[in-house]
């Protein structure tokens, strides 16, 4: 028999995850995905955000991996919208940019200069 590889219960023959699984680990994707991108936008900061996100990882029994590519868009769509709207200040780059890094720990393996002087650019 096969394990959910979201709860990580037996799933039966042939099945790699129960459809309620998926369906908890899509909504909490979109929940988190929204609320990245609101407080974003809103002004708030990573430290905010990041209580908020764990607090509905937890409510939701969703594991970080599974939304981790929705956090990173919500914040980059917000991220867009504001520096389309004007010029960044310096205190607002160093919150975007606290948001996107915090929420991406994994980021720390491509800080170089000739990563990060793009973004910066950006």
């Amino acid at each position: 028999m096969s394990v959910c590889e979201y709860c990580g219960e037996k799933a039966g023959w042939f099945q790699s995850n129960h459809p309620e699984c998926v369906t908890k680990a899509s909504s909490g994707r979109k929940v988190v995905e929204k609320r990245v991108f609101e407080g974003t936008l809103a002004g708030r900061s990573y430290d905010e955000l990041s209580a908020e996100i764990q607090k509905v990882l937890t409510d939701s029994r969703v594991s970080f991996k599974y939304v981790r590519d929705a956090l990173l868009q919500g914040a980059n769509d917000a991220a867009s919208q504001i520096a389309v709207k004007s010029p960044l200040s310096k205190s607002e780059f160093d919150r975007l940019y606290c948001i996107i890094f915090g929420l991406d720990g994994s980021l720390n393996a491509y800080l170089s200069d000739e990563y990060t002087a793009p973004m910066v650019q950006r």
